[in-house]
């Protein structure tokens, strides 16, 4: 069982990078791609069906560096085929929505890279599997939304409760979706149930982390003292706020086209944030491609893998992570 929860992270050790994946040459033998029943697909079915949707949620396990060479892959296809048509937009669950004037200014040439990268709270693998991708949008001129929930008001709903957020400033509260924000749903909350009886029987395992953030906020002191009714709660708000993020940019933005890369629990099964989406822009046109690691790219598991996403793409679970576990 791999994670995809940020704070997981917070059970286990520091992380290490690994150097083998920075020069990582990814080929099409280290992936493949099939539709949601299983039946075979390919990238450029992929690049296609972008034409259809409004939003792209490109469900990454964070360490996985075909997962991030075929989002930037996917990025540049977006723009390519359909950048003369509509706006094109990168999303990303790597920056808090609190930064984002930040990132406008680096986007726009108006502060250095030594200091976006001081200020904007990057996570520790970003150099590896995000600056491509940004990079990209800069040279472009694309925009790039910084999606997340601020982490420290993420730790307060962890540590006191979704109501606990009604105490914060009218300032604050700028950075975070309307409040009350939805609770899970039951899909939801039976995928979050199912996740974290695995988890806990399973920790500590190096091998339990390759859909964990390197940078989790440190919530450890309330996971293990109670916080942990509330995980579920804070779950809800960083989906929240990455949706209401997207809607925000679909209202200034008519006919845009965004691709969301974010952990895949946040997206698959068109839970999560699809869900949350759905209710601050109802109609929006959602396509999931779900990135899995796998021991075998074929065939298709149907008893894991089926409905994961409208796509599921399988990769080379034996290649080197991006960042590892310390032991």
């Amino acid at each position: 069982m791999r994670s995809t929860l940020c704070f997981l992270l917070l059970l286990l050790p520091a992380t290490a990078f690994s150097q083998d994946a920075d020069s990582l040459r990814i080929t099409p033998d280290d992936y493949r791609v099939y539709r949601a029943d299983g039946t075979p697909a390919s990238f450029d079915d992929v690049a296609a069906a972008l034409a259809e949707a409004d939003v792209v949620f490109v469900g990454e396990e964070h360490n996985d560096p075909v997962a991030h060479h075929l989002q930037a892959r996917l990025l540049e296809a977006a723009f390519q085929q359909y950048g003369a048509v509509r706006p094109v937009a990168l999303s990303l669950e790597m920056f808090q929505r609190d930064v984002q004037g930040i990132l406008d200014e680096y986007l726009a040439g108006l502060i250095t890279e030594k200091h976006f990268k001081a200020d904007s709270r990057p996570w520790q693998n970003y150099q590896a599997d995000y600056r491509p991708l940004v990079e990209y949008a800069r040279t472009h001129r694309l925009p790039v939304v910084a999606a997340n929930a601020p982490r420290r008001y993420v730790n307060r709903v962890t540590r006191l409760g979704p109501t606990a957020l009604a105490d914060l400033s009218d300032r604050a509260r700028t950075f975070l979706p309307p409040l009350p924000y939805a609770p899970a749903s039951e899909a939801y909350r039976a995928k979050w149930d199912r996740l974290m009886a695995e988890s806990m029987a399973e920790m500590p395992s190096r091998h339990d982390t390759s859909r964990v953030a390197p940078s989790a906020p440190a919530d450890t002191t309330a996971m293990m003292h109670g916080g942990a009714l509330h995980l579920l709660a804070s779950q809800s708000l960083w989906d929240a706020a990455m949706a209401f993020s997207i809607a925000e940019h679909l209202l200034r933005t008519p006919g845009a086209l965004v691709l969301h890369m974010v952990g895949g629990f946040h997206v698959e099964r068109h839970t999560g944030i699809p869900e949350h989406l759905l209710r601050y822009r109802p109609g929006t046109r959602i396509l999931v491609v779900a990135v899995r690691p796998a021991a075998s790219l074929a065939p298709f598991d149907v008893g894991r893998f089926e409905g994961l996403g409208d796509f599921v793409i399988l990769t080379d679970e034996t290649l080197p992570r991006t960042f590892e576990t310390s032991p």
